[in-house]
């Protein structure tokens, strides 16, 4: 059993990154090769990449002649939707949804790929064996699990809490908000140091500040990224007074604005001259809201 594929890697966050950036529908290989290279990963690691993460699911890809077309997946979008901060937040149904199971030593890949898969769900571990959600994802996970093997069990259960207060010491002690809030907190101060030091506006005279600058936001976002998936994004209800992770997003929104009109259009006719005519893209949140 091929274990790497059921852990998240640096690889496949970067090609979401691409994405995000270029707030493309679709991307032809030849241009998301080209900007994969200038995040230092070699053509023939991107293309396995790629390859790993349509077996996955986590992308879709078409053929147009010799070239595919890519597309992510709907369980990757869903997630960048969280790392823009626009996801739609969860409603409280008054009871978590769980998934208890017990693996045997033997059936360890299992286990990986269980857990994997529950965690990219948006389970957390209440205690060995229970794992918990806030959403209706049960029928997912399990939907992605393939056979169970044998001596392992996973059923599905609903877990009502007495109270809200119950509901909400349940929460803290599955995905530690208090920690995740901190790490937010340490993040914005990093985003607003960036949106004070990096300048960037018009083009300019030669493009190694524009790449300098694409290597440093994604950078960035492989810390958000890092908060939006210890985050478990619950209902309101559930959550302290005061979480930090908007705040977060407000100041990212920011560096955006500022960085995003100059850089996105670069990129894309990075895209362009690779492929040309055949990527889609979306609006950009700084010209959504204008």
């Amino acid at each position: 059993m091929d274990l790497e594929r059921y852990r998240r890697t640096d690889r496949a966050q970067d090609v979401g990154f691409v994405f995000g950036a270029l707030t493309a529908a679709s991307l032809p290989g030849p241009g998301l090769l080209h900007l994969l290279g200038r995040l230092h990963m070699t053509e023939s690691a991107a293309r396995s990449t790629l390859a790993k993460m349509v077996r996955m699911g986590r992308l879709d890809v078409e053929r147009h002649g010799r070239v595919g077309l890519y597309s992510l997946g709907a369980p990757l979008a869903r997630r960048y939707r969280q790392i823009e901060g626009t996801a739609t937040p969860a409603t409280w149904s008054g009871s978590f949804h769980g998934l208890l199971h017990q693996v045997p030593e033997s059936a360890r890949w299992f286990r990986d790929r269980l857990t994997y898969y529950a965690d990219f769900h948006g389970f957390g571990s209440l205690r060995p064996g229970v794992l918990i959600s806030a959403r209706a994802e049960a029928d997912t996970v399990l939907g992605q699990l393939g056979e169970v093997p044998e001596g392992a069990l996973v059923h599905r259960v609903q877990i009502t809490p007495e109270s809200i207060e119950e509901a909400r010491g349940m929460a803290e002690a599955t995905w530690d908000l208090a920690e995740v809030g901190r790490r937010a907190e340490d993040l914005t101060a990093r985003i607003r140091a960036l949106r004070g030091s990096v300048e960037l506006a018009g083009r300019p005279a030669d493009d190694a500040p524009l790449w300098d600058v694409f290597g440093q936001w994604n950078a960035l976002y492989q810390q958000v990224l890092r908060v939006v998936l210890a985050d478990p994004h619950l209902p309101a209800e559930l959550m302290p007074l005061r979480w930090p992770v908007g705040t977060m997003f407000a100041e990212l929104n920011r560096l955006n604005s500022r960085w995003g009109p100059t850089l996105q259009p670069f990129l894309r006719a990075q895209v362009e001259q690779a492929a040309p005519g055949l990527a889609r893209y979306e609006p950009a949140p700084w010209e959504r809201t204008r």
